[in-house]
């Protein structure tokens, strides 16, 4: 399994925000985007429950599954979010992680 913190790492250097913004209970988009993001991954690909998601981001259960709705509406509409998720998922692969 894939550690969470390993997402955040990775989200982060691909949409360039600091690993430390990432638990910043802000809601500027980018950074909120970015937790969304691992939000989904570490739910829907390495499978962890949405309680153990917010309790590594002092986040809220409701607000992930918030968040990772609405990853999965951008996959259904926007090519380019759709390849860099799946090169994400590929560099994950190539490090040794078993997603899925």
């Amino acid at each position: 399994m894939i550690p969470i913190e390993e997402m955040v790492e990775a989200v982060g250097s691909t949409l360039d925000i600091e690993k430390n913004q990432f638990y910043s209970l802000t809601r500027k988009q980018r950074r909120a985007w970015g937790r969304a993001v691992v939000d989904y991954l570490g739910r829907n690909l390495v499978k962890y429950r949405g309680k153990e998601m917010a309790d590594h981001s002092d986040g809220n259960p409701v607000l992930i599954s918030q968040a990772v709705k609405q990853v999965e509406q951008k996959l259904r509409e926007d090519e380019v979010f759709v390849k860099m998720v799946e090169t994400l998922q590929q560099n994950f692969f190539r490090a040794g992680g078993a997603i899925i």
